[in-house]
This record gives C-alpha cells, sequence and structure tokens, in this order.
C-alpha cells in the first residue's frame, strides 16, 4: 500500500504544472488515504521571515475551509525559530514527538493536538519551508511514518522549488519584454548569425519595417 501511495503521488509531482494545486493535492491524499487530518505544507517568506501556509488539510470540511485555515495559520506569525515548525525551518532537523507538550520547542496553535510530525523541505542543502502533520492521538507517528514522508518531502521540496523558479524566469522574462516594447529607443536583438530576432515597435517605426518583416 505505501509504495503504491508513493507511486501516486510521484506521479501527482511531475505531472501538475500548478505548485499550489500540486502540493494541495498531495495534501489532500496524505488525509485522505493515511488520515493526517492537520498537514500543512509552510513555506519561509524571505521578507517577513515567517512560515507562510501554501497547503494545509481540509480536515472534511471543503476546499472552502483550507483558506480559512490558511489565514488563521497566518495570523499566528510563525517565524524562524519559533515554534516545532519554526524550529525546523531553521535547523533543517526533523522532529517527531508523541506529546507535543513536552517538547521545547512546542508553542500551542491548535490546543487539541498530541502528536506532531515536522520535516525540513530542503534544496541544494537550503530550508525553503517545512512539512508538518499532527494529530489529537498520542505516539501516533511512528519510524514509518517519518521514513515514508522523508521521501515524499524530498520530492515535494524540489518540485516545489523547480515550479516557483519557472515561474520567477516567466516574470523576469515578461518585465523584460514589457521594457523593451515600451523603450522609446529602438532595440534590435540579433542571433550571432547577424539575423534580428527582437525588434521592438520603436525599432520597427525607426527603420519603417514593421517586426514580421525585419525578424
Amino acid at each position: 500500500e505505501g509504495t503504491r501511495l508513493l507511486y501516486r503521488i510521484s506521479q501527482q509531482l511531475r505531472d501538475l504544472k500548478d505548485v499550489v494545486m500540486l502540493t494541495q493535492q498531495v495534501v489532500d491524499i496524505l488525509e485522505n488515504l493515511l488520515a493526517y487530518p492537520y498537514t500543512a505544507i509552510l513555506l519561509i517568506d524571505q521578507v517577513s521571515g515567517n512560515l507562510e501556509p501554501f497547503a494545509v488539510s481540509n480536515q472534511g470540511k471543503g476546499n472552502e475551509y483550507v483558506e480559512i485555515d490558511k489565514k488563521y495559520i497566518s495570523s499566528k506569525g510563525v517565524q524562524l525559530g519559533q515554534g516545532i515548525t519554526g524550529w525546523v525551518a531553521q535547523t533543517g532537523q526533523i522532529v517527531r514527538t508523541g506529546d507535543v507538550k513536552k517538547h521545547e520547542h512546542y508553542i500551542e496553535i491548535r490546543e487539541d493536538i498530541q502528536s506532531e510530525l515536522c520535516l525540513p523541505l530542503i534544496v541544494d542543502n537550503q530550508v525553503i519551508g517545512v512539512f508538518n502533520t499532527e494529530s489529537t492521538q498520542p505516539d501516533a507517528y511512528d519510524e514509518s511514518d517519518q521514513s515514508f514522508l522523508e521521501t515524499i518531502v524530498a520530492q515535494i521540496a524540489l518540485a516545489i522549488h523547480n515550479t516557483l523558479l519557472a515561474e520567477k524566469i516567466k516574470d523576469s522574462e515578461e518585465k523584460y519584454r514589457t521594457l523593451v516594447e515600451h523603450a522609446s529607443d529602438g532595440i534590435f536583438v540579433s542571433d550571432p548569425q547577424g539575423y534580428y530576432v527582437e525588434v521592438n515597435t520603436s525599432g520597427s517605426m525607426l527603420v519603417g519595417y514593421t517586426r514580421e518583416e525585419l525578424v
């Protein structure tokens, strides 16, 4: 069963392009098939230093509850080094505890939680966030849970990193095209053979040819 679940999640991570949808579906799978009721993927906001919820369990209350819970988690303002999730994000160490109230880094966000398993999302030796799952039952997570999630979390981290990187590149390219297109000067870009590959509106007006004629 574990192998089939791992394969199913791996397929989701490979096939989906929308990173928010991707992570939310992984969380939903873990919630439905492994009964992880309070699961969240949180990413580090590089500006504020806060851990911001990226995907959370709907806890059987429908998709509308996801946004409500995200706002609730954000309102707590968990920072690097604060609480179990913040400590994991800061140190890159895994925490598995069957009694959260006895853990030295515990801060209460949900009063009925007893067990917690938190793993860092690491890419190129840098922590980008955490995968956190909690339970109202004591000693809810064992070594097999941790081992299974370590494999899943490594794939989640890489998928999030690659998708966010692609989005940044796309955003940079769009900003570049906007700047070039609206520049008052004529801009001509050529390849090593001297053929034009890009010309802005000012450039085409300057020489009296359309962009299609020039490129």
